[in-house]
């Protein structure tokens, strides 16, 4: 019998601080690390739960930065003259790439959840991007799993906040106990009590 030859499409692809993939198959998501040794982790669209996104500041800030970096570096033109013309050229490429952050849309983080493991994805790193591969990962997903109506997609949001709420009262410690009341203790009768001598 032939070995069945599985067909995948590429979901995400390597970065320049990355050497993880990902790639959509029949039944599963292949995600794929490393360079020269590659180990490979198998999400099945069955156990899938969720599609985390989750807004990060970091292209925000990166590109306020870079925003900052390039019009410092083109400002000495208008009043030195064109003698400044070289730095306003080298401004122009932090620019750029600032254009390219906000062309993004903002920074997130990605991840797929199952119930052993959250696997994020690191091609994924812009909102942008981050709108695609939800789109195309959940088509397969409800392929497989069918469509969520909306009275069961609250009833698992629900169940597994209610779970989430158990295992931290489990870990929570008991809360102290209250302090007693003040004691009220009778004062002395009157034949107990030291005569006092006057002076």
């Amino acid at each position: 019998m032939a070995a069945k030859h599985i067909q995948y499409k590429k979901l995400s692809g390597r970065s320049l601080l990355s050497v993880q993939s990902a790639h959509l198959g029949d039944d599963h998501l292949l995600v794929v690390e490393g360079h020269y040794v590659e180990t490979y982790k198998r999400l099945y669209y069955n156990d899938i739960e969720a599609i985390l996104v989750c807004p990060t500041s970091t292209a925000k800030v990166m590109a306020i930065l870079l925003t900052i970096l390039s019009v410092s570096m083109m400002v000495p033109v208008l009043f030195g003259g064109w003698d400044f013309l070289p730095l306003a050229v080298f401004g122009v490429i932090p620019a750029v790439f600032a254009g390219v952050l906000f062309y993004g849309r903002g920074s997130v983080l990605f991840g797929v959840k199952t119930a052993v493991q959250t696997v994020i994805l690191d091609g994924v790193k812009s909102r942008r991007k981050a709108n695609r591969v939800e789109a195309q990962l959940s088509a397969e997903i409800e392929r497989v799993q069918g469509s969520l109506s909306e009275p069961d997609l609250q009833a698992a949001i629900y169940k597994d906040a209610e779970s989430h709420r158990h295992r931290i009262g489990a870990w929570a410690k008991e809360p102290k106990a209250p302090a007693p009341p003040p004691l009220n203790v009778p004062s002395a009768p009157e034949s107990f009590q030291r005569p006092t001598s006057k002076l």
